[in-house]
């Protein structure tokens, strides 16, 4: 799940990344590398998911800025295939590979401890491969059916109550993992990072979507529990690939609920 290098537990490193901690979540969860490499330890790596809401609203902001300068230039089709080219390339896949993973690793029939075997292995599986190829299939269509209001604060929105739900998700479940980064994200989850993500999600819904953005943060909710109990159910509880396959099922329910509110009016931004 990781993209970012863990250093020691010196205090300096924990200072630096205290201070800088959305810039941490922003380098942890996109391409964007301002700091070469960022240097953390593991806890403020952790507590940086408390800004990955506003992370995800960045993304979603770059999205509808490209959505905006293409409008009216180009079909639906191509464009749908651009804006979802820079939508998982800022992330560099990160979340689309634990969507791989969690399928490989959930779908088969296997026990639990070779479930976690598989979810390990670098390998893509067939389930994998279906499972990105049905994602991606349904977010392109989606993005070609979008329109009015509602598609400008959905674009911007999806991204942004994805990461919510997944932070919602690692403070809702175990760890079944006895080590690893996923442990530190689920005990951060539950103290202040989880409060200030939640509240930032909130924040966010209104924003985009008005009293409609709290259907669509719902909607986010649902989908990425979908995935949580799946995984509490044949694992025990999550791992950092679930948080990944979380995030990807969470924007997926954010942009059916909108397309099914769009000719409604109840997506009414805000700002």
């Amino acid at each position: 799940m990781a993209d970012a290098a863990v250093a020691g537990d010196s205090s300096h490193e924990a200072r630096r990344g205290g201070i800088a901690s959305p810039l941490l979540a922003l380098e942890f969860l996109t391409v964007l590398h301002l700091r070469r490499p960022p240097l953390v330890d593991a806890p403020t790596l952790a507590a940086a998911q408390a800004w990955f809401p506003l992370v995800g609203a960045g993304i979603g902001g770059v999205l509808a800025l490209l959505d905006r300068l293409l409008a009216g230039r180009l079909p639906a089709a191509p464009e749908a295939v651009l804006l979802l080219i820079l939508w998982e390339g800022l992330t560099g896949l990160l979340h689309l590979d634990g969507l791989a993973d969690c399928a490989d690793g959930l779908l088969g029939l296997h026990a639990s401890e070779r479930r976690l075997e598989i979810m390990r292995d670098s390998r893509v599986g067939s389930f994998g491969v279906a499972a990105i190829a049905l994602y991606l299939l349904f977010v392109f269509a989606a993005l070609g059916s979008l329109h009015g209001a509602a598609r400008g604060a959905t674009l911007v929105a999806a991204p942004a109550l994805g990461r919510g739900a997944m932070v919602a998700l690692a403070a809702a479940l175990p760890y079944v993992r006895a080590d690893g980064l996923g442990l530190g994200f689920h005990r951060a989850a539950r103290g202040w990072p989880g409060v200030v993500a939640l509240i930032l999600a909130v924040g966010i819904a209104l924003l985009c979507g008005g009293w409609g953005g709290l259907v669509l943060l719902g909607a986010a909710l649902v989908g990425a529990a979908a995935v949580g109990s799946i995984a509490w159910r044949r694992l025990g509880g999550l791992t950092g690939d679930v948080f990944g396959a979380a995030c990807e099922l969470a924007q997926a329910a954010v942009l059916i609920a909108a397309l099914a509110m769009q000719g409604t009016g109840w997506v009414r931004p805000w700002l």
